[in-house]
C-alpha cells in the first residue's frame, strides 16, 4: 500500500528488547510523537528499547470527519489504513526481532484512534496501547476484547477535536462494555493537547508495563 510515507527509529541501549510504536495526529510528523515517548520512557528509567515513529501519507490516517453524523469517508479510510499499519508494525517487529507481546503502540489524536484500532483488532496481544486525546470514531465496530492488553486513555474535558460528550464518553463506555482493561486519565481543564500531564501518565505507563515484562513469573508451589 502507499499509506505510510515515513518511519523514524530511535534506539536506546545496546540490546533493545522492548518496542514503542508512536503514531502522530493529523498534520504532525511521527518524529514528534516518537521523541515525546522516547523521553517519557527514559524518564521512567526504561533501557534497551526502540521507538519507531510512523508518519502517514499527507499526514493523515483517514479523511477529516465532519462530526459524528458525517464521517462515512473517514470510516471507509480506516479499514485499509488499519490493515496497512498493522502489517507495517508486524514487519518492524520482525525486523527488530522484538515481538508484538513486548510492544506498546500509542498515539496522539488521530494517531490514538489508530492505536486503539491496532490493539483491539490484533490477533496477537500487544503489551499496551496508549491513546492521548483521541477517541474511536465508531463505537459499534469495536470488537469484544480478545486479550488482556492494558490501555491508557488520556483526555481533557475541553477537547474540541474529540468532544467529551460526543466522542470521549461513548468510547469510554464502549471500552468498558467490551471488556477492555483500560485506565482513564481525565483532566478537567485544557483542550486538545499533549503536555506535562500526558507525558507523566505515559511515563508511568511505560514503567508499569515494561516492568511487568521483566518480572519473573511466579513459580507454582512445590507439591
Amino acid at each position: 500500500g502507499n499509506m505510510i510515507s515515513d518511519a523514524c527509529c530511535y534506539k536506546v541501549g545496546e540490546k533493545p528488547d522492548k518496542l514503542i510504536i508512536a503514531l502522530p495526529g493529523r498534520g504532525i510528523h511521527g518524529n514528534q510523537m516518537a521523541r515525546a515517548y522516547r523521553s517519557a520512557a527514559i524518564e521512567a528509567g526504561i533501557d534497551n528499547f526502540v521507538v519507531v515513529g510512523i508518519t502517514p501519507y499527507k499526514f493523515q490516517w483517514y479523511s477529516q470527519p465532519n462530526g459524528i453524523n458525517d464521517q462515512e469517508e473517514a470510516l471507509e479510510d480506516l479499514v485499509p489504513s488499519l490493515n496497512e499499519l498493522s502489517t507495517f508494525i508486524k514487519s518492524v517487529s520482525n525486523k527488530l526481532e522484538i515481538p508484538i507481546e513486548k510492544t506498546i503502540v500509542g498515539g496522539f489524536s488521530a494517531g490514538g484512534v489508530m492505536s486503539i484500532q491496532v490493539g483491539a483488532n490484533s490477533e496477537v496481544p500487544y503489551l499496551g496501547v496508549i491513546c492521548n486525546a483521541g477517541a474511536i470514531l465508531d463505537t459499534d465496530s469495536l470488537p469484544k476484547a480478545k486479550h488482556d492488553t492494558k490501555f491508557l486513555i488520556t483526555h481533557r474535558i475541553y477537547d474540541i477535536c474529540f468532544e467529551w460528550e460526543e466522542r470521549y464518553l461513548p468510547m469510554k463506555k464502549a471500552l468498558k462494555k467490551n471488556g477492555y482493561k483500560a485506565k482513564f486519565m481525565e483532566t478537567m481543564y485544557g483542550g486538545h493537547t499533549f503536555e506535562r500531564e500526558e507525558f507523566v501518565a505515559c511515563s508511568k505507563f511505560f514503567k508499569l508495563m515494561f516492568k511487568e515484562l521483566s518480572a519473573v513469573p511466579a513459580q507454582p508451589p512445590i507439591e
